[in-house]
């Protein structure tokens, strides 16, 4: 654009100047073309150059080009002047001078075209960085190629024509002003209808070059099949699509409502073929279910179980046809049987709440049972069970039968087995439950499979009966016909302890006290609490519920246990107890009440069982030497012992308050 308005302004200039000199003669500007020419390209640059001034710079440069060429003379030598001295005005000057504006403002167009096109080839392979696409960039720039050069062609044979006009026009200038505006015109044509014919005949050529044959056609394609693959394998996103990350829609009662109904319109078609399976494997239509199970059996036998199922999922699409074609057809292998509607009742607000707690929880309920069912997969798949060991040797049988016996035969086998198990075993079973009680292996081995939760009860159970002792371990079978109370069974709970661990005595209830913990700031260093005594145990309850918050403390683990007073400006002797554990961690329980009577209590209990600590012995944590008592010894700890989720051991509580 810049270029164009600089020749526009150019040619501008020749207009004015050539009205300017009327003096001259049609040859006279013939003859200064080629200085005109030139001293537009000069205007150019002079306008670069100093973006004030051009005007002043390009009349100058014009009329210099002008002035150059003698005044008067034509092209054989003679003067252009009347017979009385003056000039003879022709009519024709106008349009020769618009014949050669028109020229040079095509070439100039051209040009411009030319410079774009330029630009737009370079701002393209800026865009073609990429290793995978270097094969069809070097074949459009082939193309694009041979495209500039049919340009250049093009721009130099019209260069060529122009100066060939050129010519003719100076060589028959010295004619009649009536015959030169003639051929002038003539001239005009031919060129016209010479440019139009090249142009059709390169046009022809272009359409030869890029419309190859069929092989060529063939062979693009799979070149254009190769590079789109090749694009697709990229990480880069097409465009025109973004990642849209929404939570999506806000939570509306009408959209909720909306998609509960959705749902449950899907959910129905399959709701009602479960439905129709379990009343065929209950035998609600004897004979309905007698033939199922004959058809079953024969197809297993004969191996054309796959077979029908095909068949019998086309003959249902065959019907789904009809019916999507406005034939009414009630059809189906499995009968829901009759569903009974429940009338529409306007409800109330306290109904509607109620309906909203039942859904509330069966949706609890539903959950709950799914997530039970996962984690006993999980722990029949991680040898949480002895189960696994009975999965894994039938894995293993059933391998080394298929190394000797062909699969056939074993499917064969294996179908009819299911067939039988699911069709009349079953049926007993669910009419029966005692008979399933007693010799349903599979439900047996299903309900002992543990869950996460009563797996980690059971990690916990075995973790803490390594520190009870061998008497409290004998009293555990005379516990379970007694009768505990349900605080003692709430706090066995609590803590994960058998029942045989119960508070002793004087203990029921706990008592009240406060664990210390001098290294953090006195708003922060007190939690309070209550302490309990077993025969193996000193359990502290800060909360209520399972939490890492409650202590248990193992008898066995304690290395020092004596009064203390935390804060000397106390008045007395103190109402604290201090027990330091294996590992060097210190518990120091402050505000009990009867200090002395509860230090004396658990000095007993240490003394019963024979622990240095109390009996004043010598403390040995070698374990490997089989010489030392046990009872001057240290239990034996699990060294890969795991963090709990209802109470934190003594030797691994961090009070991260």
């Amino acid at each position: 654009m810049y270029f164009t308005c600089v020749l526009t302004r150019a040619k501008l200039a020749c207009r004015y100047y050539a009205a300017c000199i009327n003096a001259h003669d049609t040859c006279t500007l013939v003859f200064s073309y080629s200085a005109l020419f030139t001293s537009i390209q000069h205007t150019i640059v002079c306008h670069i150059t100093y973006n004030m001034r051009w005007s002043f710079i390009a009349r100058t440069k014009i009329c210099n080009c002008i002035k150059n060429v003698p005044a008067g003379m034509s092209s054989n030598g003679k003067s252009s002047l009347g017979t009385h001295g003056q000039r003879v005005s022709t009519g024709d000057d106008n349009t020769d001078l618009t014949v050669f504006e028109n020229q040079l403002t095509i070439l100039h167009e051209q040009l411009v075209t030319v410079m774009i096109e330029n630009q737009e080839l370079n701002s393209k392979l800026r865009e073609y960085d990429d290793e995978k696409s270097m094969q069809r960039l070097r074949l459009e720039i082939d193309i694009e190629r041979k495209r500039y050069r049919e340009l250049e062609d093009k721009y130099s044979s019209l260069v060529t024509k122009s100066a060939r006009d050129h010519h003719i026009q100076r060589t028959r200038a010295g004619s009649g002003c009536e015959s030169n505006s003639r051929k002038t015109l003539e001239v005009a044509e031919d060129a016209t209808k010479v440019a139009e014919k090249e142009e059709k005949e390169s046009t022809v050529q272009r359409r030869h070059k890029f419309l190859p044959g069929a092989m060529d056609r063939t062979w693009n394609r799979m070149l254009l099949f190769v590079y789109e693959t090749m694009d697709d394998f990229t990480e880069e996103l097409p465009e025109g699509t973004e990642e849209e990350q929404s939570d999506g829609d806000p939570l509306t009662v009408k959209t909720l409502k909306e998609n509960i109904n959705r749902f449950g319109s899907a959910l129905k078609p399959y709701i009602s073929t479960i439905k129709g399976v379990n009343n065929l494997l209950a035998w609600k239509s004897p004979s309905y279910t007698i033939l199922v199970f004959m058809i079953y059996m024969y197809t297993v036998w004969k191996g054309w179980l796959l077979p029908v199922v095909v068949v019998l999922l086309l003959v249902r699409l065959f019907i789904t046809y009809l019916q999507h074609h406005g034939f009414k057809l009630n059809f189906n292998y499995f009968d829901p049987g009759r569903e009974s509607e429940k009338p529409e009742e306007n409800l109330g607000i306290s109904d509607k709440f109620n309906l909203v707690l039942q859904v509330a929880r069966k949706v609890q309920n539903g959950l709950k049972g799914a997530a039970d069912s996962l984690e006993k997969i999980k722990s029949l798949l991680t040898w949480r069970h002895p189960a696994t060991r009975q999965l894994f040797s039938g894995l293993m049988f059933v391998f080394i039968m298929t190394c000797f016996v062909p699969s056939t035969y074993l499917l064969t086998i294996g179908g009819l087995m299911f067939g039988v198990k699911l069709f009349i075993v079953n049926y007993f079973y669910n009419k029966y439950p005692r008979l399933q009680q007693k010799y349903d292996s599979a439900l047996k081995t299903w309900k002992s499979l543990p869950t996460d939760e009563q797996y980690q009860q059971e990690c916990m159970k075995t973790e803490l009966n390594k520190y009870v002792f061998v008497e409290t371990k004998g009293e555990l079978e005379d516990c379970g016909s007694e009768v505990i109370t349900n605080q003692d069974r709430q706090f066995c709970e609590l803590f994960t302890l058998p029942p045989a661990e119960s508070p002793l005595s004087g203990w029921k209830g706990g008592r009240r006290c406060a664990l210390i913990n001098k290294e953090k700031t006195f708003a922060s260093r007190l939690k309070n609490g209550k302490i309990y005594l077993t025969k193996s145990f000193i359990c502290f309850e800060r909360k209520t519920s399972p939490s890492p918050k409650n202590i248990v403390i193992p008898l066995a683990d304690i290395v020092k246990f004596q009064k203390c007073k935390p804060y000397s400006f106390l008045p007395g002797n103190g109402m604290a107890l201090e027990i330091v554990v294996f590992g060097n961690k210190t518990f120091i329980f402050g505000g009990i009440l009867n200090r002395d009577e509860a230090y004396d209590h658990i000095m007993e209990t240490g003394l019963e069982n024979m622990l240095p600590w109390a009996t004043g012995e010598p403390l040995i944590i070698d374990q490997d030497d089989p010489s030392v008592s046990s009872s001057t010894t240290l239990r034996k700890r699990n060294s890969g012992s795991q963090k709990f989720r209802n109470f934190s051991l003594a030797s691994e509580y961090k009070d991260s308050d």
